[in-house]
Protein backbone atom coordinates (compact mmCIF):
# COMPACT_ATOMS: atom_id res chain seq x y z
CA UNK A 1 0.00 0.00 0.00
CA UNK A 2 1.48 3.69 -0.57
CA UNK A 3 2.77 5.54 2.46
CA UNK A 4 0.43 8.53 2.86
CA UNK A 5 1.52 11.88 1.40
CA UNK A 6 0.50 13.75 4.44
CA UNK A 7 1.27 17.71 2.96
CA UNK A 8 -1.07 16.80 -0.12
CA UNK A 9 -3.45 14.97 2.01
CA UNK A 10 -3.91 17.74 4.22
CA UNK A 11 -3.96 20.22 1.28
CA UNK A 12 -6.50 18.36 -0.37
CA UNK A 13 -8.65 17.91 2.84
CA UNK A 14 -8.57 21.70 3.19
CA UNK A 15 -10.86 21.59 -0.58
CA UNK A 16 -14.30 22.99 -0.63
CA UNK A 17 -16.73 20.50 -1.77
CA UNK A 18 -19.85 20.54 -2.91
CA UNK A 19 -22.47 17.78 -2.81
CA UNK A 20 -22.08 16.89 -6.19
CA UNK A 21 -21.70 12.90 -7.27
CA UNK A 22 -18.69 13.75 -9.56
CA UNK A 23 -17.37 16.47 -7.06
CA UNK A 24 -17.28 13.70 -4.32
CA UNK A 25 -16.04 10.95 -6.65
CA UNK A 26 -12.97 13.31 -7.62
CA UNK A 27 -12.54 14.09 -4.17
CA UNK A 28 -12.36 10.54 -3.03
CA UNK A 29 -9.89 9.79 -5.95
CA UNK A 30 -7.38 12.56 -4.96
CA UNK A 31 -7.59 10.94 -1.22
CA UNK A 32 -6.53 7.81 -2.22
CA UNK A 33 -4.06 8.76 -4.67
CA UNK A 34 -2.68 10.50 -2.17
CA UNK A 35 -2.43 7.34 0.31
CA UNK A 36 -5.50 7.83 2.23
CA UNK A 37 -7.51 4.78 3.44
CA UNK A 38 -10.94 4.53 2.99
CA UNK A 39 -11.89 4.74 6.76
CA UNK A 40 -9.74 8.23 6.56
CA UNK A 41 -12.15 8.90 3.26
CA UNK A 42 -15.02 8.52 5.41
CA UNK A 43 -14.42 10.25 8.06
CA UNK A 44 -13.43 13.04 6.25
CA UNK A 45 -16.58 13.06 4.08
CA UNK A 46 -18.82 12.67 7.43
CA UNK A 47 -16.32 15.99 8.71
CA UNK A 48 -17.22 17.56 5.79
CA UNK A 49 -20.68 17.24 5.15
CA UNK A 50 -21.95 16.71 9.11
CA UNK A 51 -23.10 13.34 8.32
CA UNK A 52 -23.08 10.45 10.90
CA UNK A 53 -20.11 8.09 10.19
CA UNK A 54 -22.65 5.29 7.96
CA UNK A 55 -24.11 8.13 5.78
CA UNK A 56 -20.71 9.00 4.89
CA UNK A 57 -19.59 5.56 4.13
CA UNK A 58 -22.45 4.95 1.74
CA UNK A 59 -21.45 8.25 -0.15
CA UNK A 60 -17.87 6.78 -0.20
CA UNK A 61 -18.87 3.34 -1.17
CA UNK A 62 -21.39 5.10 -3.79
CA UNK A 63 -18.80 7.04 -5.88
CA UNK A 64 -17.57 6.41 -9.34
CA UNK A 65 -13.59 5.85 -7.80
CA UNK A 66 -14.80 3.37 -5.28
CA UNK A 67 -17.05 0.71 -8.11
CA UNK A 68 -13.85 1.16 -10.12
CA UNK A 69 -11.66 -0.25 -7.59
CA UNK A 70 -14.00 -3.40 -8.29
CA UNK A 71 -15.31 -3.28 -4.69
CA UNK A 72 -19.52 -3.23 -4.01
CA UNK A 73 -18.56 -5.09 -1.22
CA UNK A 74 -16.82 -3.27 1.49
CA UNK A 75 -15.56 -6.34 3.41
CA UNK A 76 -13.29 -7.58 1.02
CA UNK A 77 -10.07 -8.75 2.63
CA UNK A 78 -8.34 -5.60 0.94
CA UNK A 79 -10.57 -3.18 2.34
CA UNK A 80 -10.43 -5.53 5.94
CA UNK A 81 -6.30 -5.10 5.09
CA UNK A 82 -6.18 -1.47 4.50
CA UNK A 83 -8.43 -0.54 7.83
CA UNK A 84 -5.93 -2.84 9.82
CA UNK A 85 -3.17 -0.27 9.21
CA UNK A 86 -4.90 2.29 11.16
CA UNK A 87 -2.94 3.17 14.28
CA UNK A 88 -5.83 2.77 16.46
CA UNK A 89 -7.74 -0.81 14.97
CA UNK A 90 -8.02 -3.35 16.89
CA UNK A 91 -7.27 -6.36 14.66
CA UNK A 92 -8.32 -9.85 14.76
CA UNK A 93 -6.48 -12.85 12.44
CA UNK A 94 -7.12 -15.82 11.74
CA UNK A 95 -4.62 -17.92 9.48
CA UNK A 96 -2.50 -14.95 8.83
CA UNK A 97 -5.70 -13.26 7.12
CA UNK A 98 -7.47 -10.08 9.00
CA UNK A 99 -10.76 -11.48 10.13
CA UNK A 100 -12.28 -8.35 11.85
CA UNK A 101 -11.32 -4.57 12.20
CA UNK A 102 -12.47 -2.46 15.21
CA UNK A 103 -12.09 1.35 14.95
CA UNK A 104 -13.39 3.55 17.50
CA UNK A 105 -14.44 6.47 15.54
CA UNK A 106 -14.82 8.55 18.50
CA UNK A 107 -11.45 9.33 19.26
CA UNK A 108 -9.67 11.39 17.88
Amino acid sequence: MKKPDQALLERISRRELKDSKDEISAFVEDLLCAGASPNFCMELLSKKFDLPINHARHMFLQTETWARRGSNNPFTQQFLDMLAEEDDAEVTRENGRVVSVKIDLKKG
